[in-house]
């Protein structure tokens, strides 16, 4: 892929979301997507943008939000970024997050940031780290069902 073409997700997006999802066990359906795009792509503190090939269909995306904490200025954080197997190691993954870097200074956020399983530490972490990101902290992640 010689040029990397990235644009804002739109609604049509949603089977490809669906696909690109499951490729890293987020496994959804195209209904619960297309609600939870709906709520999304609405708000002015979240950005989504795909990645697309010749035939305009999204190979990758990424989905970025912003933070407002009372104890730090405002953040923004990648929520989801994912390319398509077949498509890794083009400089994909860093074109999305690049996008999602420019949106985040255009909004005038301190800095971003992103989480990554430890599960991932063979591939995704040694991306992250290849693109400028550095490992901060260690934390536990606490849940409870509703």
């Amino acid at each position: 892929m010689n040029h990397i073409h990235i644009r804002n997700m739109v609604a049509s997006d949603v089977d490809d979301i669906v696909t690109l999802s499951g490729e890293l066990g987020y496994i959804t359906t195209p209904t619960l997507v297309q609600q939870r795009m709906c709520q999304l792509l609405a708000r002015d503190d979240t950005f989504a943008a795909v990645a697309i090939d010749r035939e305009n269909r999204p190979i990758g995306f990424v989905h970025a939000t912003a933070y407002h904490l009372f104890t730090s200025p405002v953040f923004s954080e990648i929520m989801a970024l994912v390319v398509s197997e077949r498509h890794r190691r083009q400089g994909i993954g860093q074109a999305l997050v690049t996008a999602a870097e420019t949106w985040a200074q255009s909004q005038g956020h301190t800095h971003l940031r992103l989480r990554s399983g430890i599960h991932r530490a063979e591939e995704a972490h040694v991306f992250y780290k290849q693109i400028g990101y550095d490992a901060s902290r260690t934390s536990v992640l606490f849940r409870k069902e509703f």
